[in-house]
């Protein structure tokens, strides 16, 4: 990310947060509108993952300039999801809904160069967290196999 996507995040986030907006209330509606097939994979009250988003989304800002401080934090809340069910392929959908929800919620709309670099973040974040996604789910299907393996001898 350049340091002029960096201050275009922060400043964006900025704005939705000082309007008091539910960034991840609105994540959830598109997230589901674009992708119905996700809800089944959440809570039925999605109240506590709002907030836990918005939090994540506040650090992830905090931390724009330096993203490699967010890393260890990064790949732990991937290896996470892979017990939620998540894959990699859900990622493009995820940034999809995100950049709508902050467009969504941020006074004024993100101009096209705000969310150009939201996605840059966000390319940031999910280039850390669909490897260690990937590593968790070869993972877990390698001890499902090698646990059905040692069953049948």
């Amino acid at each position: 990310m350049t340091p002029t996507q960096k201050s275009l995040v922060v400043g964006s986030f900025a704005r939705a947060y000082a309007a008091k907006r539910n960034v991840g209330r609105r994540f959830y509606l598109e997230l589901f509108a674009r992708a119905p097939e996700l809800r089944p994979l959440f809570p039925q009250d999605l109240a506590t993952q709002q907030e836990l988003l918005n939090q994540t989304l506040a650090t992830v800002v905090k931390e724009v300039h330096r993203l490699e401080v967010l890393s260890p934090a990064l790949t732990a809340l991937a290896r996470r999801h892979a017990g939620y069910g998540a894959e990699p392929a859900h990622f493009a959908l995820v940034g999809e809904a995100l950049i709508g929800a902050l467009a969504e919620e941020t006074p004024g709309g993100l101009s096209y160069e705000e969310e150009a670099a939201w996605g840059a973040a966000y390319g940031a974040i999910s280039g850390l967290m669909i490897p260690a996604l990937e590593e968790e789910l070869a993972r877990a299907e390698g001890g499902a196999y090698l646990a059905c393996g040692a069953e049948s001898e």
